[in-house]
């Protein structure tokens, strides 16, 4: 049938989506809605003749940002329909075209003309006339109004994370100096990872994330822990921040996560040391 794009989002504690027949629409879309909201989910699905649908790839928005597209493979999970992709396609309607003025006459444009060049001569003999500048307007003698500037909310963005997620007050710090927002999953896995203060196993993130779900937030996987992980420490690197998630594999693809600050180096031997507690703080 070809592809399909789906917008998710959530609302009052349930997932809904929005379906878009292009990449372009769905992007606006994700975009719009992550500035409103805090955060969506963009996924580009292959839809069968029979109507289910294969995932190929997924962006996560953050307030009116992107992250990088995710390759991803299998069936999406089930999510409420709000609009259908017929329904955000944008309608053609019908073009309304202004009425043209009246042509003026002869008479009329010469008055216009004449009451011009008397103005002008008013502020001549008044002393206020002045010459036109080419490239900018004539200054009107008043003093320009400053303008206003956008108002900021005054939000502790910190003291949320503390507060919604139960961070730590540098792992709220940190989360907020490189853009996450308390509403997206890569915020709640980062919670968890960081805030272990020992290395923690991608399938016990996992869990711990899985224990104290929203009501109608859907699961995460351990491939969905490992592309929010990732995500953090691209951000990490971008900011150029001391600290990052370091990544061990393990026997059956799980993985060994740890937050550390980069000064630290490490190499194979710390296997032979004992495993810290792997539950989440």
């Amino acid at each position: 049938m070809g592809k399909i794009y789906q917008v998710r989002y959530t609302v009052a504690d349930s997932t809904v989506a929005h379906e878009h027949y292009t990449e372009k629409g769905a992007k606006a879309d994700a975009k719009q809605l992550s500035k409103a909201i805090g955060n969506a989910m963009l996924g580009e699905l292959e839809r069968a003749e029979d109507g289910s649908d294969t995932i190929l790839r997924i962006w996560e928005y953050a307030g009116g940002e992107s992250g990088k597209a995710i390759p991803k493979e299998g069936s999406p999970s089930p999510v409420n329909v709000i609009k259908t992709a017929d329904e955000t396609k944008l309608a053609e309607g019908t073009i309304e075209r202004k009425p043209k003025a009246p042509k003026k006459t002869d008479e009329e444009r010469i008055a216009e003309v004449a009451a011009d060049a008397r103005a002008k001569l008013e502020a001549i003999e008044a002393g206020t006339y002045v010459l036109p500048v080419r490239g900018r307007r004539a200054a009107s003698g008043e003093p320009k109004a400053e303008r206003a500037k956008p108002k900021t909310p005054d939000v502790d963005k910190a003291k949320k994370f503390q507060e919604v997620m139960g961070a730590s007050e540098q792992t709220a710090k940190l989360l907020t100096e490189i853009g996450v927002t308390t509403v997206s999953r890569r915020a709640k896995v980062a919670v968890i990872v960081m805030d272990n203060n020992a290395p923690i196993m991608a399938s016990h993130v996992a869990d711990a994330y899985n224990t104290n779900l929203d009501e109608g937030e859907i699961k995460i996987e351990v491939k969905e822990v490992m592309a929010c992980v990732n995500h953090i420490v691209y951000l990490l690197t971008r900011e150029e921040k001391p600290w990052r998630i370091t990544i061990r594999p393990k026997d059956g693809g799980d993985k060994r996560l740890n937050f550390v600050p980069i000064r630290v180096e490490y190499d194979d031997a710390d296997d032979d040391e004992p495993e810290a507690d792997q539950s989440a703080a």
